[in-house]
C-alpha cells in the first residue's frame, strides 16, 4: 500500500489562521496545547472561530482561496464546502469537523482523531543536541494503517497529516486545489 504526506501550497494560497488568543481563552490552556497530540474530541468546546488567510510572502492579499489546506502545524486539514462534500464520507469516521468561517465562506477544520505508529525499524529521527529537528526517514507498517484514509503520527511530533490512495484519488478526481500529495514522508511539512 502506498501512503503520502499532505503538504499545503502556501506559496499560492497563504496561511490559514485563527485567533489564537480567543481559542486559548475559549478552549483553555490544557485543551488548546494538547488537542493536536491526542485523539480526543474538542467539538463540545469549539466556538466557530473566525478564520482568515494570511497572504504568501510578498503578497498584499490572498486573491484565490484553496479547496483544501492545513492548519495548526500541519496535522489539521481545512476544507471549503466543495472539499467537505467530497471528502466527508471518507473522513468522518476518523475525526471531527469544526466550523471556521472565513470572510463569508464556510470552512471546516478536520480534527484528525486517528494516530498511527511509525515503523521504528524503518524510521529515524534527526536529532540535534538531543532535540528532534526533523526526520531522516519515515515509514509505516501497512497493517497498522490499512483502515485509515488519513492519519497523524507522534513520530514527527504531529507536524503532518498522511493519507492513502483513496484520499489522493478523490482529491484528483474532483480537482481539489490547495495541497500537494507527496511521497516523501520524511521532509519538513513546509517543504
Amino acid at each position: 500500500m502506498t501512503y503520502y504526506r499532505i503538504k499545503p501550497d502556501l506559496d499560492t494560497y497563504g496561511w490559514f489562521e485563527l485567533d489564537y488568543e480567543k481559542m486559548l481563552k475559549t478552549l483553555g490552556r490544557k485543551t488548546f496545547s494538547k488537542f493536536t497530540e491526542t485523539d480526543a474530541s474538542i467539538a463540545d468546546k469549539w466556538d466557530n472561530f473566525e478564520a482568515r488567510f494570511e497572504p504568501p510572502d510578498g503578497e498584499v492579499v490572498v486573491s484565490i482561496r484553496p479547496d483544501l489546506t492545513t492548519w495548526g502545524g500541519g496535522c489539521h486539514l481545512v476544507l471549503n464546502e466543495k472539499a467537505f462534500s467530497v471528502l466527508k464520507p471518507l473522513l468522518a469516521p476518523y475525526g471531527e469537523f469544526l466550523s471556521a468561517p472565513s470572510e463569508g465562506e464556510e470552512y471546516r477544520i478536520f480534527n484528525c482523531r486517528t494516530t498511527k505508529p511509525a515503523d521504528d525499524s524503518k524510521s529515524q529521527k534527526k536529532l540535534v543536541d538531543g532535540l528532534q529537528e526533523g526526520l531522516i526517514s519515515l515509514d509505516f507498517d501497512p497493517a497498522d494503517i490499512a483502515d485509515a484514509p488519513v492519519f497523524k503520527t507522534d513520530f514527527d511530533l504531529f507536524r503532518s497529516l498522511y493519507c492513502d490512495q483513496r484520499f489522493k484519488d478523490l482529491v484528483r478526481e474532483h480537482g481539489l486545489t490547495g495541497i500537494e500529495i507527496r511521497e516523501d514522508l520524511a521532509t519538513s511539512p513546509l517543504q
